[in-house]
Order: structure tokens, then C-alpha cells, then sequence
């Protein structure tokens, strides 16, 4: 029997496989829809949404990306040392831009009002970015979503309410957030660093190789959801008030598996996979 939890690996794998361009489509169909709306006014108006390609070339090992007002999409971009950015706006109450620099160890990419002016609260700026190989990249949101998948370099990921989506990267991963959810499907053998995915009150569930060797450890009050065997540690009267441990095949490379209030799982995929 196939059970379809809320983050199946291969449900999952299918809709990200789709790429950039279902995203344009999906955003295109959702600004004619909003553009049909009444808009209670004469005056009132849908800004066109703009699609700006750039091409950004550094040999910096890092690359930090803070978006505020939008998502952050990252896929790999092959072997050279150039970064394909994908910039999708939509002004609707103020100016957004994207600044991208860097200072030789550190390539910057930031979205920023345009001007000293009030931050824009309706605008919007999602970031597709192709990450070729040899780059580790650090991403910030506030509530935007932040997907990373086939990476070759680390991934770490902040966010104030955004969900976070790893699916498959070759390198270690890692993401913290207040309330948003993280789903992450890793790779086999892709690292020997530790791995930690923590929210505070937001649902966190790990994929990993049947056969992979890994020891993950569990925090939560709320339900421990897991294909393989537990030794679970009660704290009553704390917060996470269970603490798990999953030995798998043998044990290995450590995963942090945490939410305060949110479920957490471990779960296995075929290895043919």
C-alpha cells in the first residue's frame, strides 16, 4: 500500500523535476487572476510582473542570498564558475531591487527597496538561481519559500516563517525556522557532517536511504514519526518532551531531526532510488 504523506519523496522529486518553467507558468496564470479581480477603483492597477535574466561571474567559494520579499529557488548549474540568476518582480506598492556583488570570498546576492523609501509590503521578488559546482550557498528569508535541489556544494538555510525543500543535493544541508515547515530527502553518502533541520513549532521530515548508515536524533512534543527503531528519552515538563534515537544500519553520519511543537520524521526510501 503507498502512503502519501504530506512530503512523499518521489511525489516530491516529480513536482520539482518540472523546473523554471512551471514556475513562470504558475506565477503568469496567478497574475492574470489577480488581474481580473475588481480592483474597486478606477485608479487601481496590477503591476505586469518582469522577468530579468542576469549572469554573475566570481570564483567566490560562498554565496549568501537574502530575499525579504519573495522565494528563493536554487538548482545546480553546472561546472563553471558563472551563476545564472532568474529575477521574477512584481511591483505593487514600491520599487524592489536585486543588489549582487562581491568582496572575493563572498558573493552577495540581496533583495533591497529601490529606494530610502517605506519597504514595500505587497511587492514581491522571487529568485531562481543556478549554483554551479564549487559554491556552498547560504540563504535568508522572512516567510518566502527556499527550495534547493542537486546541489553539488553546502547548503544552509534561515527563515523567519518560510518552508524549506532539499531534495537530493551531493552535500551537506541544514535549516533552521521559526514556523515553517522543512522536508528534505537526502543523498546517500553525500556528507560525513553533521545534518541539522530544526523548527520551532513547524513540522520537519527527513527522507533517507534505506540503506544509508545514519544516526538521527529526534526532538519534539509532539508525534515522532520514523520507518526504523526508536529509543525514545520522556521529559516531562520540558519542551521538546521526547527525545529519540535512531540507530540505522549500524549507525553513521549524525542528523538532527527537531521541533518544539511541530511532528517529526525519518523516513526511508528505496535504495534504488
Amino acid at each position: 500500500m503507498v502512503n502519501f504523506t504530506w512530503m512523499n519523496p518521489f511525489f516530491f522529486n516529480n513536482i520539482l523535476s518540472r523546473g523554471l518553467w512551471l514556475y513562470v507558468v504558475l506565477v503568469t496564470v496567478s497574475s492574470l487572476t489577480n488581474a481580473a479581480r475588481p480592483t474597486g477603483g478606477p485608479s487601481s492597477s496590477v503591476s505586469a510582473i518582469t522577468k530579468q535574466n542576469r549572469i554573475i561571474s566570481s570564483k567566490a567559494p560562498l554565496v549568501q542570498v537574502t530575499n525579504h520579499y519573495g522565494d528563493v529557488r536554487l538548482r545546480f548549474g553546472g561546472y563553471s564558475s558563472d551563476m545564472e540568476l532568474l529575477i521574477i518582480t512584481q511591483n505593487l506598492d514600491g520599487a524592489l531591487t536585486v543588489k549582487a556583488d562581491s568582496d572575493g570570498d563572498q558573493d552577495h546576492i540581496e533583495v533591497v527597496p529601490a529606494s530610502d523609501q517605506t519597504a514595500p509590503q505587497k511587492s514581491r521578488v522571487d529568485l531562481v538561481l543556478m549554483v554551479p559546482q564549487g559554491k556552498d550557498v547560504a540563504v535568508t528569508t522572512g516567510s518566502g519559500l527556499v527550495e534547493a535541489k542537486g546541489l553539488h556544494g553546502t547548503v544552509s538555510v534561515t527563515t523567519d516563517s518560510g518552508h524549506v525543500r532539499f531534495n537530493k543535493n551531493k552535500a551537506a544541508v541544514s535549516a533552521t525556522t521559526q514556523s515553517g515547515d522543512i522536508a528534505a530527502v537526502l543523498t546517500k553518502d553525500a556528507t560525513e557532517t553533521e545534518q541539522r533541520f530544526i523548527s520551532t513549532t513547524g513540522r520537519v521530515e527527513v527522507w533517507v536511504a534505506e540503506d544509508d548508515a545514519t544516526t538521527a536524533l529526534l526532538e519534539t512534543s509532539a508525534d515522532l514519526i520514523t520507518h526504523f527503531s526508536l529509543t525514545v528519552e520522556r521529559k516531562p515538563h520540558q519542551e521538546p518532551d521526547k527525545k529519540a534515537t535512531a540507530i540505522i544500519n549500524g549507525g553513521g553520519n549524525r542528523l538532527v531531526v527537531k521541533s518544539r511543537r511541530g511532528h517529526v520524521a525519518v523516513r526511508a526510501y528505496p535504495a534504488s532510488q
